[in-house]
């Protein structure tokens, strides 16, 4: 039996993966401006209610990206409801949540041991992090997406379209694709059945900023990227955010948030 035929973590008794797609003839690629990045952050800055995004499960990364692709939200989560709720924007905003005009978004960020750890690190400490396929990823997420869609099933009222987006931390598992492939995983990702009940669910594999989105109605995954600075642009303006590094640096400033990031960090080699 061979892995992909293995994927049946069930939600509700239903398996959440179809086998693993055979790779398409031609792959989607999304790709937005280079100032969608430094769009998002002073749009999502603005929406009431987005300081109290909860920083250690990632809500502010999955904002930054969404406004990105979509516009900023109407609502985020300050009392237990939906984590995010969008409206469709005027033209001068992407959408990319389909066809209905309000979106009902659940963040969910993978859950291995690295951010408890973190949390109690000193000098010195040292992690192992395993190096995986984006399947073995995908597949040790399972709970979080049936979590997702229950909470949804809750909170999201009749109409609204419903999209998960799940956010990998580096150091729960490192997924070996993305080098090999620069960010674009989008035709190494397995199916989402289709007895799971979502418009869309979106992948942020944070170690290179690769995102990624499956959208229901198309049973397809589509890579999405962020447009770098062309000379053929004029001079690059000052300040420009570029990468969501940058992004998340600056979303955190304008948000007052002083508590440090565990998806902000550093990394140097060291001979052994």
């Amino acid at each position: 039996m061979t892995r992909a035929a293995c994927l049946a973590v069930e939600v509700r008794g239903q398996p959440v993966w179809d086998v693993v797609p055979e790779p398409p003839e031609s792959q989607d690629l999304i790709v937005v401006g280079p100032d969608a990045l430094g769009r998002a952050v002073n749009a999502l800055a603005q929406v009431p209610g987005a300081i109290e995004l909860d920083i250690r499960a990632g809500e502010h990364l999955a904002g930054l990206v969404l406004t990105a692709f979509n516009g900023p939200p109407s609502a985020v989560d300050t009392d237990g409801g939906l984590d995010f709720v969008f409206d469709r924007h005027p033209a001068d905003w992407p959408w990319c949540f389909g066809d209905g005009d309000t979106a009902a978004v659940e963040v969910k960020s993978s859950d291995g041991p690295f951010r408890y750890r973190e949390s109690k690190m000193v000098h010195g400490d040292r992690l192992s992090v395993p190096v995986v396929s984006v399947v073995d990823l995908m597949q040790a997420c399972s709970g979080l997406v049936s979590r997702a869609v229950t909470a949804l099933d809750r909170k999201a009222k009749p109409g609204w379209s419903r999209h998960v987006f799940l956010v990998m931390h580096p150091f729960d598992g490192f997924a070996v694709e993305p080098f090999n492939s620069y960010g674009l995983v989008a035709d190494r990702l397995p199916a989402l059945s289709p007895l799971v009940r979502l418009d869309t669910l979106w992948v942020y594999f944070h170690s290179l900023q690769s995102i990624a989105q499956w959208s229901a109605s198309e049973r397809r995954w589509t890579d999405m990227m962020f447009a770098g600075w062309s000379p053929d642009y004029g001079p690059e303006p000052e300040g420009r955010i570029d990468g969501m590094e940058d992004a998340e640096g600056a979303i955190l400033e304008r948000l007052g948030h002083l508590g440090g990031s565990p998806w902000l960090f550093g990394m140097e080699s060291q001979d052994s």
